[in-house]
C-alpha cells in the first residue's frame, strides 16, 4: 500500500501490512464514532501509526516531501526527556504544591497515574476511603456542541479498580474538607453533582483549565516546566524502575495490553536489562562460589 499526493510531487516511503490494518481500523473508528474529531490524542495512537509518521518525517528532512504539506506536520511524539525531567521533579510537586487550589488534584494525579479526563470524572460514590480505592466508571471531556460529558472509559481495560496509597487517601480527605468548607461559602448557588474536584460552585472542572493552570503553578513554585500528563509518564516510569512487573503497571493505567505499555516506556527497558544482568552475575558467583566450598 502505498499513499500518493500529485501536490507533492514525490512517493512516499512504503506502509508495511501492519501499519495499513492499523489505519483501516482507525478510518473505523472514525466512521463509527463521529468522524475524525473522535479520534484519540496523537500520543495515544498504536505504535505503528507512530512509526509510519517516522517515515513521513525522514521523507521530509531528506526533502522528498514538503514538510509544510504533509499530514505527518501536526503530529508530536511523546517528548521522553520532558518525561524524564517530570520524574526528577516529582517529590518537588508533591512537596511544593499541597496548598493550592488544584493540590489534592494533583497529588491524586501523580500517586494513581490516572488520566486527566479519569480524574476530573470521579464521583464521591465512587471513592472508597476506607478500604483505600476509586473505581474508574466514566471520563469527563468536552465534547462539541455538547459540553462537558462524562463518558465511558477510554478502553474495556480501563473501567477498573485503582488501590489508593496512604497519600492519596489523605490528599481526597483534605480535598473533601475543602469542598465542604467551599460548599458552605456558596450557599444556594452551590451545584450538587456528586463530583470530586470541582469549582467554586460544585461544577465540574474544564479539562482545559487543569492544563492551562498547571504550567503556571510550578513556574510559581520555581518547578521545571511539564505537562500535567507528563505526571501520569512519572508514575508509569517510577513503578517500572521500582521493577513492578509491567502488567500491574498495565493495569493501574488501564492500558489495554502490556505490549502497549512495554511500548510506551520502553526508555525504562534498558535500564531493567542491566539489573537483570547484573542479577544473573551475583546469582552465577554465588553458584560457583558453592561448588568451590563443596568440592574442598
Amino acid at each position: 500500500m502505498r499513499y500518493r499526493c500529485a501536490s507533492w510531487h514525490a512517493r512516499l516511503m512504503p506502509l508495511g501490512p501492519r501499519h495499513c490494518s492499523t489505519l483501516r481500523r482507525i478510518d473505523r473508528h472514525a466512521a463509527n464514532h463521529g468522524g475524525l474529531s473522535a479520534l484519540p490524542s496523537v500520543n495515544a495512537l498504536p505504535l505503528p501509526v507512530t512509526r509510519s509518521t517516522d517515515k513521513l518525517s525522514r521523507c521530509t528532512r531528506s526533502r522528498h516531501v514538503d514538510k509544510r504539506k504533509t499530514p505527518a506536520t501536526g503530529i508530536v511524539q511523546p517528548n521522553y526527556a520532558t518525561q524524564s525531567k517530570a520524574r526528577a521533579s516529582t517529590k518537588r510537586v508533591l512537596v511544593a504544591l499541597p496548598d493550592s487550589t488544584n493540590g489534592p488534584l494533583i497529588a491524586v494525579a501523580v500517586l494513581t497515574g490516572l488520566r486527566r479526563g479519569e480524574l476530573l470524572g470521579l464521583k464521591w460514590e465512587n471513592v472508597d476511603l476506607e478500604r483505600g480505592e476509586i473505581s474508574i466508571v466514566c471520563s469527563l471531556q468536552r465534547v462539541r456542541w455538547h459540553g462537558l460529558v462524562a463518558v465511558p472509559p477510554k478502553t474495556d481495560t480501563s473501567r477498573r479498580l485503582v488501590p489508593l496509597p496512604p497519600q492519596a487517601v489523605e490528599a481526597l480527605r483534605e480535598q473533601r474538607r475543602r469542598q465542604l468548607l467551599a460548599r458552605l461559602k456558596a450557599g444556594p448557588l452551590w451545584n450538587e453533582g456528586g463530583w470530586v474536584f470541582t469549582t467554586a460552585l460544585g461544577n465540574p472542572i474544564q479539562p482545559s483549565d487543569v492544563s492551562r493552570r498547571f504550567p503556571r503553578l510550578l513556574e510559581k513554585a520555581g518547578l521545571p516546566r511539564i505537562r500535567f500528563h507528563d505526571l501520569r509518564h512519572t508514575t508509569a516510569t517510577l513503578l517500572l524502575s521500582e521493577r513492578v512487573h509491567p502488567k500491574i503497571v498495565a493495569a493501574l493505567l488501564g492500558h489495554s495490553t502490556v505490549q502497549l505499555t512495554l511500548d510506551t516506556y520502553s526508555h525504562v527497558v534498558p535500564s531493567l536489562a542491566r539489573e537483570a544482568a547484573a542479577v544473573l552475575g551475583r546469582v552465577a558467583s554465588k553458584t560457583a562460589s558453592s561448588e568451590r566450598t563443596a568440592g574442598s
